[in-house]
Formats: structure tokens, sequence, C-alpha cells
């Protein structure tokens, strides 16, 4: 039996975005989310509801133009966003999003570089 506060008509979808580069990032810099993109996706109808979207600041690389052509996000934008762990806190207050799986819970991404890019910028906010 799901706990009361699964949804089931109602899927969580998370998306990011990370600095990326042409070949090899230059010395110094790996890649970091500079967007984190989610919306609900009603199970009925399929269509997603609420789409939000939030820029965070990476604090060991930049954008380089490889990753604005990619993902329109400039040097700029990502200057006013804010720090990974202050976005990791506000969506999970925003969405009520449990820190730890649950039992019955699936986790899911679209490449492996999601993950990877989550696990190295949680891991390394240090400003």
């Amino acid at each position: 039996m799901p706990p009361d506060w699964f949804d089931t008509d109602k899927i969580l979808v998370i998306d990011v975005e990370s600095t990326c580069w042409k070949g090899q990032p230059p010395a110094g810099e790996q890649s970091e989310i500079i967007e984190i993109g989610l919306c609900w996706l009603n199970v009925m109808t399929k269509q997603p509801e609420g789409k939000r979207s939030v820029l965070v600041r990476p604090s060991r690389s930049k954008v380089s133009p490889f990753c604005t052509r990619l993902t329109t996000l400039t040097q700029a934008d990502v200057n006013q966003g804010i720090h990974f762990w202050e976005a990791c806190l506000m969506l999970q207050e925003e969405y009520q999003i449990v820190a730890t799986m649950m039992p019955g819970t699936l986790p899911v991404s679209w490449a492996h570089c999601s993950k990877f890019s989550a696990e190295s910028s949680g891991n390394r906010e240090s400003n």
C-alpha cells in the first residue's frame, strides 16, 4: 500500500541543465548544474502542469559558448541564480520532496550525466 502522500495521478518530473563544453572542460572546471526544471505530469491527461525553473549559479565552472548554444543559458543568466544547495532546500520545501528514497519509489533520469551532475554539484558547494 503506498504511503498517504503518494499521489498516483501526478508525477514530479525534474530536469537539469549543466555546464558543458565541446570536448574536454577547461583546466580546473567540471560540469555543474545551472538550471533545475520541474513540472507535474498529469498521468490521466499526459499534460505538464505547474512548470518551474530555477537558475543555479555555478561555483567551479563557466558557461561556454557551446553550452549556450545547447541550453540557451548564458553566464549572465546563471550569475543571477542561487547556490545549488539553496535551490535544493527551496524546491524540497515547495514540492515536499522526500530527501531519501521511500519504498515503492522509482528514480528516473534521462541520462547518466543528470545523476552525476546532481551528485557533483551537491558535494562541492562551499561558498
